[in-house]
């Protein structure tokens, strides 16, 4: 009887923390990219500043050209309503998923707009990739993000014990974000 009673009293305060981690995830890729796009960057650039560098010579509005890997999934969908709700500054926001959702619209804060399908060429003229994919889709697409000079900030734990790649808590080791060599990993849940 004792532990039954522990059992639902944990059942009854335990309900339903999905939503809450896919918020927190959500929140962390937010403010992780707010990071990122924070620092004030010239017109004046280096060829690899746009990828690798910030250089600051003269502050500047930015403004961004995203993509959600993984839109069509519960984590992808979260971060696309963060980013309308903290007026992310987008200008072009793609949407990628498996070839499956492709064609279909989604109606999002930035408008209604058609699913892609993932593949290499839908990273050109990106400044940032937000991965909310499995970790063999982040591994596939990894290296056509960085030739496509955008910044791949990855969900999946593909990259976190690689050494090359930042893991960024912003709470903690947020000044990292800047070292990165086109992929910055995030702890996700684990």
């Amino acid at each position: 009887l004792f532990i039954n009673a522990d059992y639902k009293h944990y059942e009854s305060t335990h309900t339903s923390h999905i939503p809450k981690i896919i918020l927190t995830l959500s929140l962390f890729f937010l403010f992780l990219l707010l990071f990122l796009i924070s620092f004030p960057v010239g017109k004046e650039r280096e060829k690899e500043d746009i990828r690798y560098k910030t250089k600051i010579t003269k502050k500047e509005t930015i403004h961004m050209k995203a993509a959600i890997l993984g839109a069509t999934g519960a984590v992808g969908q979260q971060m696309i309503k963060v980013l309308g709700e903290r007026n992310f500054p987008i200008t072009e926001l793609r949407l990628l998923a498996s070839g499956r959702s492709a064609g279909s619209y989604m109606d999002t804060p930035f408008g209604k707009i058609q699913i892609q399908e993932a593949c290499e060429s839908a990273f050109e003229g990106l400044d940032i990739v937000l991965g909310a994919a499995e970790n063999d889709i982040a591994m596939k697409f990894a290296p056509a993000i960085k030739a496509a000079g955008a910044v791949f900030v990855d969900n999946s734990s593909t990259f976190r014990m690689d050494p090359e790649v930042p893991l960024v808590i912003p709470e903690i080791n947020a000044a990292d974000a800047p070292n990165h060599k086109g992929i910055i990993s995030n702890p996700n849940c684990s």
